[in-house]
Formats: C-alpha cells, sequence, structure tokens
C-alpha cells in the first residue's frame, strides 16, 4: 500500500491457537504496505485508520536505524585517536610553535611533557587540558604560580613576599616572617595602614583581605567609638573551639584582664533574605538561613563560657553610640577618653 493513503479495518487469515488458520481484524502498515493483524501493530496504532499506521516491526526498524545514526553522526562526539607523532603536529599547529611536545603521548588523560619556547619551561600536563580546554604554562602566570604554591604549601618568607606581590602589586605588605601555611602572618594594608595577621593561605587562595577596608558602615562607626573612648579591642576576633566549618568571627571584642566582651552589628541580611550578590531569591534564602544557623551558635558559645556580646541591629544605626555607652556601662566597663570627644562619630561614619 503506498504510504500516505488511509487505511481500514479488514479481515485477514492468520494461523490459529490449535493450527488451522482463523480470521481475524488487521490492516495495512504504511510502511511496508503488509497487511498484518492488529496485535502486529502498537497498542495505540491498533484501531488507527489515518496515515500513520506502523507496525511493530517497522518501529523498531526505524528506532535501530535512527540509534545508529545519531551514533555516527550528530549524536555521536568525534573521538580523535591521538599519538605521540599527531599530538606533537596539533600542539605545533594551534600554538603556532609557542609550545612543543617533548614528552610522549600515552593517553588524553595520562600527563605529559610540553615545552613553552618563550620560557623554555617543561611542565607536565593532561593532553586532554592542553588541546581542549587551553591549559597553558604555568611558569608565566604569577598569579597561577602564587596558587600552586599555596596547594602545594611550599613557601618561604621571600617566595610568600613575592607570591603577594604577583597577587596585589604593591597594596600589601608582608611585615612578618613566614613560618608555616596555617600560621599566622602580619600583613599591612597600605592604603589605609592596617596591620593584621591572616593565615597564608587565607590571603593567597581565599581571597581574604584587610578587615578595616572590608568593614560596613555600623562596624566603621563601632570602630571610631571604641578608638576615640580609648578601649582596647581587636576585630574580627575568634576562638579556637568555635566553629561552623571554618573559625567563626565576631566583629569586635574588648578584653579586660581575664574578661572578654563581643560587639555584633548584625546587617539586614541577619533578619530577612537579601539578594546582594544578584544571584537569585534562593541563594538569598540560603544565605539567610545558614546566617542565622551561624547567629544562633555564636549566641549559644557566648551563654555557655560567660562571654558578654552586644549585639545592634541595623535598623539602630543612628543609636550606636547611646546603645554602646548604655551598655559597656551597665557592664561596668569605661574607656580613657571622656564621651565629649565622640558626640559626631555616627555623622563622620555615615
Amino acid at each position: 500500500m503506498a504510504r500516505g493513503k488511509r487505511v481500514e479495518i479488514v479481515k485477514v487469515q492468520v494461523m490459529g491457537p490449535d493450527g488451522p488458520p482463523i480470521e481475524v481484524d488487521g490492516k495495512a502498515c504504511t510502511k511496508c504496505g503488509e497487511v498484518k493483524a492488529l496485535e502486529e501493530f502498537p497498542l495505540q496504532k491498533r484501531y488507527v485508520d489515518g496515515r500513520d499506521s506502523e507496525c511493530k516491526e517497522c518501529k523498531r526498524l526505524r528506532t535501530r536505524l535512527r540509534r545508529n545514526e545519531r551514533r555516527s553522526t550528530e549524536g555521536r562526539r568525534s573521538r580523535t585517536k591521538w599519538t605521540t607523532s599527531t599530538l606533537r603536529e596539533r600542539v605545533h599547529e594551534i600554538t603556532k610553535g609557542e609550545y612543543l611536545l617533548v614528552g610522549y603521548y600515552l593517553g588524553a588523560q595520562v600527563e605529559t611533557e610540553i615545552l613553552h619556547t618563550a620560557c623554555g619551561e617543561k611542565w607536565p600536563v593532561r593532553p586532554n587540558l592542553f588541546i581542549n580546554f587551553g591549559s597553558r604554562c604555568p611558569h608565566c602566570s604569577p598569579k597561577i604560580v602564587a596558587k600552586m604554591r599555596a596547594i602545594n604549601q611550599n613557601w618561604t618568607t621571600e617566595g610568600y613576599i613575592a607570591d603577594v606581590f604577583a597577587l596585589v602589586g604593591d597594596e600589601y605588605t608582608v611585615v612578618g616572617k613566614y613560618v608555616d601555611s596555617r600560621k599566622h602572618i602580619k600583613m599591612r594594608h597600605n592604603i589605609c595602614g592596617n596591620e593584621w595577621s591572616p593565615r597564608p593561605t587565607d590571603f593567597t587562595s581565599r581571597g581574604r583581605r584587610c578587615p578595616y577596608c572590608c568593614e560596613s558602615h555600623g562596624e566603621i562607626t563601632i570602630r571610631k567609638y571604641l578608638t576615640h573612648r580609648g578601649f582596647a579591642f581587636t576585630s574580627q576576633e575568634t576562638f579556637e573551639d568555635l566553629r561552623a566549618i571554618d573559625r567563626l568571627r565576631f566583629d569586635f571584642s574588648i578584653r579586660i584582664l581575664d574578661r572578654t566582651i563581643l560587639i555584633e552589628y548584625d546587617g539586614e541580611q541577619h533578619f530577612h533574605p537579601v539578594d546582594f550578590a544578584g544571584k537569585g531569591e534562593l541563594w538569598a534564602l540560603e544565605q539567610f538561613h545558614e546566617t542565622q544557623r551561624r547567629d544562633r551558635i555564636k549566641d549559644d558559645y557566648c551563654r555557655a563560657n560567660g562571654i558578654d556580646l552586644i549585639r545592634i541591629r541595623y535598623d539602630q544605626f543612628d543609636e550606636i553610640e547611646t546603645i554602646l555607652e548604655r551598655r559597656l556601662s551597665a557592664l561596668g566597663v569605661t574607656g580613657s577618653h571622656p564621651t565629649e570627644e565622640i558626640a559626631n562619630i555616627t555623622k563622620e561614619a555615615a
């Protein structure tokens, strides 16, 4: 039967279960044109008399053909069978001779040696990364070198100073002496003059920078208050036994003899989701729940250890001076300078 003509249900003889032929309903397949019993068609096609009445056998054949076609053409990613010779030619071709293969090809995921002719350095790299993902000479990228050393923790004081300069130029100066990647080292932010002691890997790998310059307006106001009132304080205070994943930090701490008073300025994101990174409402909600969890951990820690914690909300910004004066006085703590000197701190910070 020619394809495109409508088909009709007809009677067709087939072999019966007991041997003699029996007459059953059937129709012609619009693919092969053969008249077959309705059981030879897919269930949804058995009683359809339109132009698309394809039998099971033709459907299976069509499926196999399409699967093979996908595998052999657009559905299957072409794979180049590299050899040492062909890979060497390809490296030379795509880099215009800037890089040369000096090792042997043992597999796309097995490292081989590449030579960078511009600097004369060799390094191991997987062929797949070099050809398909643009991996190039790490020795010619100072930032990559710095990160590699941070991962390998392979520093000297001079090496760490060089890597800091490669990352941030002369904006920061290494003041202390390098011991190891987890021992805090003194550094100076040359723009504001602040000195603090981060861990080397926090600075190079995690992007931790000057805590003073990263402060919010509320934190700046608190810092000015404590400074003008003559309090000896520490910013970004941590405790060895207080962690979520990393150590949790308090904005400020005042230590008097064996007593510790902590101060936290809680921004808007502590009270409802805020998408300040432009990553969407779901991200903001997840960050909000995580912030609340960290706040609870801090509160519980202070209660368990008898530490006084002063929390100031973002909507109390104009009252920061008054709140600190009242709370610190109630705790019996006073600074070395009179309150008249700080009358306009909040206005200056704003």
